[in-house]
């Protein structure tokens, strides 16, 4: 597993952020699996983690840096909180906030009115990114989180990508630049 991988190199606190909100019990027992398998994997290498757990409506759990054994039990105990809920369907990509402020970056050399007027638009766009990420209880849980474990740390994502999409683009890319690493295990939801 990829966890093995990251871990190996420097047995750094990880950091399991998981979103429990999914559509179906198909997502259900998928997301169990792969938050169940995470703890195993870092209790086997007895790497140090603290777990967060969200869904839709509320943070459910944030822990500090325990024994791995006691975050498996936390994990298996969290896996009752998983319950399908009513998703809204995404029609787009959540947007790649490094890659929206290289396109800003070049267009501020530009000084031809329409690659201005693409700016500003453009920069709205990451206010209001940026405004809904603020707000919303993934950047909440993962704030708590961090209160807690400082970095370097490892922070692993399971999520659907579903409801909180956009404010772990936002969030996970300020944490990178402040020395968190960061590895994806769920695959997105289905549209």
């Amino acid at each position: 597993m990829m966890i093995k991988e990251y871990t190996d190199a420097g047995k750094q606190a990880v950091i399991i952020a998981v979103n429990l909100a999914v559509s179906d019990i198909e997502e259900a027992d998928k997301l169990a699996f792969h938050l169940i398998t995470t703890a195993l994997t870092l209790a086997r290498q007895a790497v140090p983690a603290a777990l967060v757990a969200y869904n839709q409506e509320r943070v459910i759990l944030t822990t500090t840096v325990t024994d791995p054994a006691q975050t498996l039990k936390q994990a298996m105990r969290v896996v009752r909180d998983i319950k399908p809920a009513e998703m809204t369907s995404r029609c787009l990509q959540p947007e790649a906030m490094g890659k929206l402020r290289r396109n800003m970056t070049r267009l501020r050399s530009a000084t031809s009115e329409p690659a201005q007027r693409l700016l500003s638009i453009l920069d709205f766009k990451q206010q209001a990114i940026e405004q809904v990420a603020r707000n919303h209880i993934a950047t909440a849980a993962l704030s708590r989180a961090i209160q807690r474990v400082p970095p370097p740390a490892l922070i692993v994502l399971i999520s659907r990508m579903n409801h909180d999409a956009e404010a772990l683009m936002v969030t996970i890319d300020k944490l990178e630049r402040k020395g968190y690493s960061t590895l994806r295990v769920e695959e997105e939801a289905r549209p």
